[in-house]
């Protein structure tokens, strides 16, 4: 399948993904939320959520990497993004299929 408008090949599901979500709407959703996605005629829905950011002692937002990862079908893709200071995210980061991993872990509560 070519993209209509730089007649790329986008039959790869997550190419086709990132070019067609609009990842600033979908980044305000909460987990189990979805998001009709017109070029692909169905829904994304979200399975994790960018964290809160962390504010410097101006009440500024710190500059960190996030992601997110949503569910099409029964596949799921982590999009890849950057909070800037200033309070905004630019989703312009990789969109890649990714498999969940289950995964145990052991943290130390006091008694």
């Amino acid at each position: 399948m070519n993209c209509p408008t730089c007649n790329q090949d986008v039959s790869d599901l997550a190419t086709r993904l990132n070019n067609a979500a609009e990842w600033w709407l979908a980044e305000d959703l909460r987990v189990g939320q979805t998001l009709w996605v017109a070029a692909l005629e169905d829904f994304i829905e979200m399975v994790a959520r960018p964290k809160e950011g962390e504010y410097d002692s101006y009440g500024e937002g710190v500059a960190e990497d996030v992601f997110m990862v949503v569910k099409l079908g029964d596949k799921h893709f982590r999009k890849n993004g950057w909070r800037s200071s200033y309070g905004g995210t630019d989703w312009d980061g990789e969109c890649r299929e990714v498999k969940p991993q289950p995964r145990t872990i052991t943290v130390y509560d006091y008694a």
